[in-house]
C-alpha cells in the first residue's frame, strides 16, 4: 500500500473505488455513533434528578464564566515542576468547584440567576435542591 503514501507512484485503477468506500465507511461510523450514543443517553438518563438539574442550571454559569479561573489557575500552576496530567486535573478541579460555588451562593438565587435560568426558590431546611 505504498502507493496509499508515496505520490509518485502510479495508482491502479481500482484506487478510487477504494477511497470512495473508506469514505462511505467514515460516513457509516459517524451516523452509527451518532446514533447510538443517543440512545445511550436516552436510556441511561431518561428520569430526571435533582443533581442533574442542578448542573444543568449551573452549566450556562460556568460557561458564561470559566475563561478567568482558567486562566488563573494555569498561571498559578505553570511554575510548579509538576507531570502537565496533574497541573490539568488540578486547573480544571479547583476551576469546577470554584465556579459551581459562585452559582450557588452569587448566581442561584439572585437576579443573575434569573436571568440565566429563571426564577428559583430557595428550599427549605434539609429540602432537595430546585
Amino acid at each position: 500500500f505504498e502507493y496509499l503514501t508515496n505520490k509518485d507512484l502510479p495508482r491502479p485503477d481500482w484506487f478510487p473505488l477504494l477511497k470512495l468506500g473508506a469514505l462511505a465507511a467514515g460516513a457509516l461510523y459517524t451516523w452509527l455513533s451518532v446514533a447510538g450514543l443517543t440512545g445511550l443517553f436516552l436510556h441511561r438518563f431518561a428520569h430526571p434528578s435533582a443533581r442533574g438539574r442542578y448542573l444543568a442550571d449551573a452549566s450556562y454559569w460556568c460557561y458564561l464564566a470559566s475563561l478567568p479561573p482558567l486562566v488563573g489557575f494555569q498561571l498559578l500552576f505553570d511554575p510548579l515542576p509538576w507531570p502537565a496530567g496533574v497541573k490539568f486535573v488540578a486547573v480544571v478541579g479547583l476551576s469546577t468547584a470554584g465556579l459551581l460555588l459562585t452559582y450557588q451562593w452569587v448566581v442561584r438565587y439572585t437576579v443573575i440567576g434569573r436571568v440565566l435560568n429563571g426564577p428559583r426558590t430557595r428550599p427549605a431546611a434539609g429540602g432537595t435542591l430546585s
